[in-house]
């Protein structure tokens, strides 16, 4: 969270921020970023030779946090640049199907990656992008006041607690072999018998990150509520780290 913190409109002092910017760089993936790649196909190919950026309003006071416009695909274009590289290299795969010197190693290779995409590969990819992706949507609807980013950022805040319901529901299995091959992203490295609510921590760590998205949105104009607002919330998470002692040691 500390990448995104010129967010809030709070004085960051100039050096900071250069290391602030350099982090953030790392868990955005700049290195994957579309406009490294397009143009090596062609050298006039960019992000905005694709996205209508016009249309789009830049947030001079979001600049800083990694947001350059409101346009959400512009925004998010590094985790869809993956997302469909991911795509493309499954059909490639089962291209490969019909050639049968490679069928059974192909259809296994395929199986194993789709065991462990759904769903543990997936809640790890969620939990990357969650921030940036709450952010994006949370930049457009101060933009345009749109219903599609209410509903996206509805179910950004409804997903914490789905996981929680999922891990109160297999409370008794979470130990099994069976579980941890398909849902142990939400409780790994977590130590499951020392508190009840240890197993609780990725959906309480995702709930303070939606929170600290929103802080900025309902009280845009003061800046003392969001320094105060922020270092509640965050006395609040630690005091809760304190007691329940969740990881592993």
């Amino acid at each position: 969270m500390l990448s995104y913190i010129t967010l809030y409109a709070i004085p960051v002092p100039s050096n900071a921020e250069i290391y602030v910017k350099q982090f953030r760089s790392l868990i955005d993936f700049d290195i994957l970023k579309p406009d490294n790649f397009l143009p090596l196909i062609n050298k006039d190919w960019s992000q905005e030779y694709f996205i209508s950026i016009g249309k789009t309003t830049a947030l001079s006071g979001l600049q800083s946090s990694g947001i350059q416009s409101g346009n959400i695909v512009l925004n998010l274009s590094t985790y869809i640049f993956i997302g469909l590289f991911f795509v493309f290299v499954l059909l490639l795969m089962s291209s490969l199907l019909i050639v049968r010197k490679f069928h059974d190693k192909v259809k296994a290779k395929l199986i194993d990656i789709l065991n462990k995409t759904f769903w543990n590969n997936s809640i790890r990819s969620l939990n990357i992008t969650y921030l940036k992706t709450a952010l994006a949507f949370v930049v457009s609807y101060k933009i345009d006041q749109d219903m599609v980013s209410v509903m996206v950022l509805s179910v950004l805040g409804v997903i914490p607690l789905y996981f929680i319901l999922v891990l109160i529901y297999f409370n008794a299995k979470l130990d099994t072999p069976e579980m941890k091959k398909r849902i142990e992203r939400m409780y790994q490295d977590i130590h499951l018998g020392r508190n009840y609510l240890t197993k609780f921590y990725y959906p309480i760590f995702l709930i303070r990150r939606f929170i600290f998205v929103i802080i900025p949105v309902l009280v845009p104009f003061y800046p003392i509520i969001q320094l105060l607002a922020l270092i509640f919330l965050n006395l609040i998470f630690l005091a809760m780290y304190v007691y329940v002692r969740p990881h592993i040691e």
